[in-house]
């Protein structure tokens, strides 16, 4: 296929920016290219606060989120794969639903965060910089404590990067990967869970 080049999501800290930290000179030229720019940490913010800071950032769309929690239909390009033949979906090496797109990061600290449900359950994925380092270790042990039906993942660790996609049940066999742009996981469950949680076990596997 033919591979569509989509603006990028910028993911800023909302609650600084009310508390009016400014944005770097590298954010603010970056705006102009952003297709869709996610105001993370704004759960604290009222609706005034929240309306001074679109006047600040007009014309962007802008995305109040937590967690930089982004749901799969505000991506820009987002196009319903239903019909998409599932056998070269899952033939991909990479977490292709957590959003093929790029990502301008604000906080290298901040996942990007989408979860959906689906015919096959309920996935949740992130995407975290590529300067963010795993214990493999931990991510296994951690993967074997949960009950999914599949998972998908790159990781880069201290020793490089590696790639894993395992169904339940079975054991997980780290690949070297030759992806550079970000660590990314995916998992799929038969019922939804808990993203806060999830994600700060993830974290928890940071070198």
């Amino acid at each position: 296929g033919v591979l569509s080049v989509q603006p990028g999501v910028m993911v800023l800290d909302a609650a600084a920016m009310a508390a009016g930290q400014p944005l770097p000179a590298t954010q603010q030229e970056a705006l102009a290219e952003a297709g869709l720019v996610v105001m993370n940490k704004s759960e604290q913010l009222d609706e005034a606060a929240r309306q001074a800071l679109a006047e600040q950032m007009k014309p962007c769309a802008l995305l109040w989120t937590r967690h930089a929690d982004l749901p799969l239909n505000r991506l820009p390009g987002f196009v319903d794969c239903t019909a998409v033949d599932k056998q070269v979906v899952d033939n991909l090496t990479l977490p292709n639903s957590i959003g093929q797109l790029p990502v301008l990061w604000a906080d290298p600290n901040v996942p990007i965060c989408l979860s959906q449900t689906s015919a096959e359950g309920w996935s949740v994925g992130w995407r975290w910089h590529p300067s963010q380092q795993f214990d493999l270790q931990r991510v296994l042990h951690w993967l074997e404590g949960m009950a999914w039906r599949r998972a998908k993942m790159v990781i880069h660790s201290e020793g490089g990067w590696y790639s894993g996609n395992v169904l339940e049940g079975a054991p997980l066999a780290w690949q070297i990967s030759e992806w550079r742009q970000d660590s990314r996981l995916e998992l799929i469950f038969s019922a939804p869970q808990d993203v806060d949680t999830l994600q700060a076990q993830m974290a928890g596997c940071l070198v």
